[in-house]
């Protein structure tokens, strides 16, 4: 139901999320650093998370892979919050659900390429799946699946704007 690297984690095991933020990331500095800072402070978060499960090199490729990927929905949520950003989309809503769409399916793809990382075939299978990725067929393939995953995050946006809106009428 995200399709953001931060919502994700914010809610994924919300406890033990709740506990990462209260005890390292906001001792560290949390949002009210700049954002090189608030990216190491992830990056000191996501390394002890790597570590809590096991001191292990693909679960610490794991941690810097999210970390460097959330570094742009950092600046683009920044970015975001501006007063002509806000005026630009207000003006083009179609244009900002397609924006939205792709940048999100292409957090999802992240999550899910860290997670194979992290979790399952580790860093010696990459070099690997490399390859094959980069042929005609594996390019087209990756295609395919990035424009279901736009078609996805469009639809959950609807849903959620839909539920947004049934929510307001009523309170």
């Amino acid at each position: 139901n995200n399709y953001t690297i931060g919502g994700f984690w914010r809610s994924w095991h919300s406890s033990y999320n709740r506990w990462l933020i209260r005890y390292l990331y906001i001792p560290l500095g949390g949002n009210a650093v700049s954002t090189a800072r608030q990216i190491v402070n992830i990056g000191v978060v996501f390394m002890f998370v790597a570590i809590w499960h096991d001191l292990e090199l693909h679960l610490l490729a794991w941690a810097w892979i999210l970390t460097i990927f959330l570094l742009p929905e950092i600046v683009a949520s920044r970015i975001q919050n501006t007063a002509a950003f806000k005026v630009y989309f207000e003006q083009r809503p179609l244009l900002e659900t397609v924006v939205y769409a792709m940048a999100g399916a292409a957090n999802i793809m992240i999550l899910k390429a860290a997670n194979i990382v992290g979790y399952t075939i580790g860093l010696d299978a990459i070099g690997l799946l490399v390859p094959i990725i980069y042929t005609y067929e594996g390019l087209k393939l990756l295609l395919w699946y990035y424009s279901i995953m736009v078609c996805g995050v469009m639809l959950m946006r609807y849903i959620r704007q839909h539920e947004n809106t049934t929510l307001t009428k009523t309170d």
